[in-house]
């Protein structure tokens, strides 16, 4: 296994970690508040079931990818 390799299972490892953890919180209730430099506001509803679908595309996009490598 080369360093570059290694490397991106770190990275797909750390990615597949954040994914499950935001979708375990939305699913627990949890309010997901969407922060940047100039605001700090609670995320409708709608977008955290939006978040919730694209995130768990994404969950499985790279278990797929981790197993192939």
């Amino acid at each position: 296994m080369t360093k570059q390799t290694l490397e991106k299972l770190i990275e797909m490892q750390e990615a597949i970690a954040i994914c499950e953890c935001i979708i375990n919180d939305i699913a627990d209730g949890y309010e997901l508040q969407l922060v940047t430099p100039k605001t700090e506001e609670e995320v409708p509803d709608f977008m955290r079931e939006d978040l919730k679908n694209m995130l768990a595309i994404l969950l499985e996009s790279y278990q797929a990818d981790f197993e192939k490598i």
